[in-house]
């Protein structure tokens, strides 16, 4: 019986061991979250919330590859409503402070896409391709469950002019465009 229970036991115990080292090296997981969406250009500035997804490729401990898709719900202004979004994808560099908390930074090219309509029906759309970075903070609340505190900016020539004056007169001009957007979430480890 004895001889039984060490050629199950031993086996099982060797295959959790490897699950937990694959686990914890190779894995993937999905997030949400939900924060403060900033978005700043020549026109002006504009907040409100916004809600992300993103999802997760873990090489290691330390490396992992990400994708993250972040919206803003509408921005109202005076004269016309604005919606933006932001698609990147990133190499993430993480270190571990304990169990429980790790730090991380990332960056990467990233989409922007602002979408403005205005009170007198005309609508405007921008679409862009920039570098963006990235920083956070990791609370692992479980094997599975992890919650995160970030901040992302992307930056880049949306393309929208705005009228300048020159020396030779008047022109038209690049507008330069940050997004910035503070968020809190959670990621499942699958």
């Amino acid at each position: 019986m004895r001889k039984f229970n060490l050629a199950v036991v031993i086996p099982l115990s060797i295959m959790s061991c490897s699950a937990v080292a694959s686990y914890s090296d190779s894995s993937w997981e999905l997030g949400v979250s939900a924060g403060q969406f900033n978005l700043k250009d020549s026109t002006g500035s504009y907040s409100g919330p916004s809600v992300g997804f993103n999802f997760i490729r873990n090489f290691n401990d330390w490396f992992s590859f990400e994708g993250n898709y972040l919206s803003s719900f509408n921005m109202d202004n005076a004269n016309y409503d604005i919606q933006a979004s932001t698609f990147s994808l990133a190499p993430v560099f993480t270190y571990h402070i304990n169990d429980t908390f790790s730090i991380y930074g990332k960056g990467g090219a990233s989409s922007m896409r602002i979408t403005s309509s205005e009170r007198n029906g005309l609508d405007y759309s921008y679409n862009t391709i920039d570098w963006f970075y990235g920083f956070g903070l990791n609370a692992s609340i479980n094997n599975r469950i992890n919650v995160r505190l970030g901040y992302e900016t992307v930056t880049g020539d949306t393309g929208i002019g705005t009228l300048g004056v020159t020396a030779d007169g008047f022109s038209v001009q690049g507008s330069h465009t940050k997004i910035s957007v503070i968020s809190l979430g959670a990621t499942y480890r699958f």
